[in-house]
């Protein structure tokens, strides 16, 4: 997807979300923010496809998925290729997503209105438990009340995402590898972390097999 598309779906989306979320700027959107937002993602996107190209240039990698059965139709790889095609499409489309990481990119989310701030993670609440290469959308226990507590006040809380099904983990590799490169995060640290987040004993709760799979995917496909 071009940068002009992400625009052009980004201000169509815009006219649909909810006026509350600008109250603070009196309703006033920047269209130059529009575009930067919408160049945001789509360069997310685009690392996130070249990443998802390794992956299915693997042969393990590639083998591995094409033995999932997803339906009587549908096979792992080609499940996967779906996924990454529609990779954060919803951040383009979805009025409350639009607004919600419009005022998560270009604010001091710590100075909004509550009401705001509230509504704006909402929305990325809403983001993450309605794309299945987000752990959160695996574990029904996740609440809206629990993932505020945990952005608000910092109360933490460990996702159980030992249902996440492999090509959704495979995806959802892609999508940390995109970000470690959008911060200039080397693969040494990009694993550092991974092997935290993903132990248990930190944000996310996987079996050992999936732990292994993630830490041998993040190896494969990252590059400094």
């Amino acid at each position: 997807m071009e940068t002009i598309d992400c625009v052009r779906l980004l201000r169509d989306s815009f006219e649909g979300a909810p006026t509350s979320f600008f109250e603070y700027v009196g309703g006033d959107v920047s269209y130059r923010r529009i575009e930067l937002l919408a160049d945001k993602i789509c360069k997310h996107k685009m690392r996130v496809e070249m990443l998802a190209d390794r992956v299915c240039n693997n042969t393990f990698f590639a083998s591995d998925l094409q033995f999932v059965n997803v339906n009587k139709t549908l096979n792992g790889l080609d499940y996967f290729n779906s996924i990454i095609k529609e990779h954060d499409n919803s951040k383009l489309t979805v009025p409350f997503e639009s607004a919600a990481y419009y005022l998560r990119y270009f604010t001091v989310c710590s100075l909004l209105p509550p009401r705001v701030f509230n509504l704006m993670l909402l929305g990325v609440y809403r983001h993450i438990k309605n794309n299945t290469h987000h752990p959160e959308f695996w574990d029904d226990d996740v609440t809206f009340q629990i993932y505020k507590r945990r952005e608000a006040a910092g109360v933490p809380y460990t996702v159980n995402a030992t249902e996440m099904s492999k090509p959704c983990l495979y995806a959802m590799c892609c999508d940390w590898c995109a970000v470690g490169l959008e911060v200039r995060q080397s693969k040494a640290a990009t694993l550092s972390w991974a092997k935290v987040v993903s132990s248990g004993e930190g944000h996310f709760a996987f079996t050992p097999e999936q732990q292994e799979l993630i830490l041998k995917v993040i190896t494969t496909i990252y590059t400094d």
